[in-house]
């Protein structure tokens, strides 16, 4: 399957062969990676998968997806294409069109953004209902 490796600390983009199954996912995103998730989807209905638990290893660079309202991403990251019943397949967007999709941050923006993000307490945003109207 096609895929795209992100590496952010050599900033670098490139378009790889990624056996079938979430096993393989693992060690493309390295730093001890055990979990991950799905925080943006692009247009293309492509996915990228970063390390869950990103914000507890050692910062390994990081990067930030132009016009996305998502949090910096720290560590390396695989943009996988996503079927119409939420499987993987192979990518649709190319290394090029990834490229310009990205703005790389600075080992000092990422332990800026590191630290703001471990020290901010969680939020429970609360939506009103008809009966609260």
């Amino acid at each position: 399957m096609k895929a795209i490796h992100v590496k952010s600390l050599s900033h670098t983009v490139k378009m790889i062969d990624l056996p079938k199954g979430v096993e393989h996912i693992y060690p493309y995103i390295g730093n001890g990676c055990t979990t991950f998730e799905c925080p943006y989807i692009f247009a293309t209905e492509d996915t990228i998968y970063v390390d869950e638990e990103g914000l507890f290893h050692e910062t390994v660079g990081g990067f930030m997806i132009v016009n996305s309202k998502i949090n910096p991403l720290l560590g390396n990251a695989l943009i996988i294409g996503t079927d119409e019943e939420g499987g993987a397949t192979d990518v649709k967007m190319t290394v090029e069109e990834v490229e310009k999709s990205i703005i790389w941050l600075t080992d000092e923006e990422c332990e800026i953004w590191r630290e703001h993000a471990l020290n901010t307490p969680p939020q429970l945003i609360v939506f009103p209902t008809e009966k609260d109207v």
